[in-house]
């Protein structure tokens, strides 16, 4: 077949029809908004020539490990309130520009993030507690998003995001302090969100002041 997009999204979907991994043209899978949808088949990474997934709002428990196989994926949404585990594999998506991951019962990444080096954007909506230091390879990085996790601090190596423009860190409970010299270091920001998350007047705060215009910080 040469069907290059399969959207499915809000069409109370189970499961994928095994024949889907026949497909071998198919540029999009959008499964999105089915909050029956249980599961991925296994060899989901015979998609080879995939270049967008989104798997967002489903009852997804777990991601086969062959999607470590879809090279040519730039885009991939993963957003779901059962989701666990995000797998090792997901390392190996060396062309991906776009990720977005999603779920309160994420508590941990098993892979390396900073081996993503393609990524331009990036939004962590999950419970992690920390993030690798290798985050600051991520030097292609335009957007990064940071918003409700259980991290405690934030890598100094954030200063090495060198193409970095926009920056949200909201809603993470157990984070007070900053890196705020490391983050004067990015040079290209134009936005950052960060004003319910950081206290007025404090010494973070006042760095971070003194490093950005009124109208960015």
């Amino acid at each position: 077949s040469n069907l290059q997009e399969l959207i499915l999204n809000n069409s109370s979907l189970t499961e994928l029809p095994n024949e889907t991994t026949n497909l071998k043209n198919l540029k999009k899978l959008d499964i999105s908004v089915n909050p029956e949808f249980k599961g991925l088949p296994d060899n989901i990474g015979d998609l080879t020539n995939l270049s967008e997934l989104n798997i967002e709002s489903t009852n997804l428990k777990n991601i086969p490990i062959s999607i470590g196989n879809l090279k040519n994926l730039t885009k991939l949404t993963v957003s779901n309130e059962n989701l666990e585990d995000i797998p090792k594999e997901f390392e190996n998506l060396s062309n991906l520009k776009e990720l977005f991951i999603g779920g309160r019962n994420i508590k941990e990444f098993k892979f390396d993030i900073g081996k993503l080096t393609s990524l331009t954007s990036l939004s962590i909506f999950t419970r992690i507690s920390q993030l690798p230091d290798s985050i600051g390879n991520l030097t292609k990085l335009e957007s990064l998003e940071i918003i409700n996790t259980n991290l405690t601090k934030i890598p100094e190596t954030i200063g090495n995001l060198s193409s970095l423009k926009k920056l949200r860190i909201n809603e993470n409970r157990s984070l007070s302090k900053f890196p705020a010299e490391a983050m004067c270091k990015l040079k290209n920001i134009t936005y950052i969100e960060m004003l319910a998350q950081i206290e007025i007047n404090s010494p973070d705060h006042k760095i971070l002041r003194a490093c950005f215009p009124k109208g960015i910080f």
